[in-house]
Order: C-alpha cells, then structure tokens, then sequence
C-alpha cells in the first residue's frame, strides 16, 4: 500500500515537473522507535547517496519516524544538503515556519503513541505473566501451548525437557554448545527442528531454562540475564 501511494505521488507530483523515479526503499519489520533512520539497512542508503536536488517521498510522519529528534535532525540534514522530503499524508511545506511547527507537533503525536503502545504492551504482558499464560507465540523453553476453550494456557512439554535433559547432562561431561548444536543439526530430529537447537544459542537457551527450573518467559536474552543473574547470587 505504501509502496502504491508513493508511486502515485511520483507519478502526479514530481514525474510532470521531470522528476525520475529513484527506487523503493523499505525496511521491513524495524522499529521506528529503536533504529535511528540513518541507521537501518535501506535508510542508511538513502541517506548515503541522496544528491542536491533529490526528493524523498514517505506515506506519512510515523512511518519514516517515530522519535521527534530523529525526524527533525533527519529532515534538517536532508534540508541542508539541498534534498526535499515530501509526506504524501500530511502535506505540509516544511520550508516555512509555519510548516516546521506543525511538523513538530506532528513528530510529537507519533512518539506518544508509540510510548502509549509500548506501554500498553508492557502492561498486557505483565499480566499474562503474572498468570502464568502464553504472551509470545513461541512458548517458553520446556513448555507447550494449549488451548483451552477461547483463550490459551501453558503446559508441561515432557518430550521437550527429555531431550534437553540429554544435552545438559552431555554439557555437564564436557560438551560445549558448538558440539551440541552440531550434533544436533546432523541428527535433525523433530524436536531438534522445532526449536531450532542446530543453533548453539539455542542449547544454551535450553540447557539455562532447565538449570532455572523452566521459567514461563520467553526469550533467550531475557533466560540468559536470568541465569547470569542466579550464578552470581548462587541460586545455581
């Protein structure tokens, strides 16, 4: 749909006035919040190798940003190298003052409700945590997901801490992560193949979860910090 708009706008904007189409660029999946627009794949192209004179064509404000210093100091060093930014939802002139506020405030609006979502999702998983219920579509390590009339619930994968009882105790006789991942991936059971355990993160996500006693998080990082965490209070 983006990819639509900004062609159309091209097509009625910029292609009379003898604008070339330059290309698309997306960067699928990246959090405007978290990854400066300089900084993801195809935005560091764009920022790289925009020349005076190009133009820049997003759908709207929040797409392209979703912090206000990050839109304002982008389209402030675009300005200055002679390129123009064009918002197809919004419409606004940025080269008068007028523009610059309201594009401000409209950067303003998009980090709140970015805030407000992050907020909102913390909450909500907090208290699927506090529940014991599934709040990732992946179920924690040693666990299954169940459903159970309209909602969900978690329950004990026996098969699942079998086999990773196979890879602790062989980690505990000397085998590094490397050497069960490996084995592993040339064994490619069904299992193996489910969790991705040909990955040594993996085993180690695994063998961790089961020295904590299987927390219902989900998450390599967060099992790992829990781990590194019980090591140092010598919970484990």
């Amino acid at each position: 749909m983006q990819k639509e708009r900004c062609e159309d706008y091209w097509e009625r904007e910029l292609k009379p006035k003898g604008i070339q189409w330059g290309g698309w660029f997306y960067d699928r999946a990246v959090s405007g919040g978290k990854v400066l627009f300089s900084e993801r794949d195809q935005g560091r192209i764009v920022f790289a190798t925009a020349l005076p004179g190009d133009h820049i064509v997003i759908t709207r404000f929040d797409r392209g940003f979703r912090s206000v210093r990050d839109g304002i100091n982008t389209m402030e060093q675009f300005e200055s190298r002679g390129v123009q930014f064009h918002s197809i939802f919004e419409r606004i002139d940025t080269t008068t003052a007028a523009g610059i506020v309201v594009r401000n405030i409209l950067l303003s609006i998009a980090q709140f409700k970015r805030d407000l979502d992050s907020e909102r999702t913390k909450e909500s998983i907090q208290y699927l945590q506090d529940h014991g219920l599934p709040y990732h579509r992946s179920p924690p390590m040693g666990w299954r997901i169940v459903k159970r009339g309209d909602s969900k619930v978690l329950r004990v994968d026996a098969n699942e801490r079998r086999f990773i009882d196979i890879l602790a105790d062989a980690n505990a006789k000397g085998a590094s992560f490397n050497k069960l991942s490996f084995w592993c991936w040339s064994n490619a059971t069904h299992i193996a193949q489910r969790r991705n355990f040909g990955s040594p993160d993996a085993v180690k996500h695994a063998v961790y979860a089961r020295a904590l006693g299987y927390p219902k998080v989900s998450g390599k990082k967060a099992i790992c910090q829990m781990y590194k965490e019980a090591r140092l209070s010598g919970k484990v």
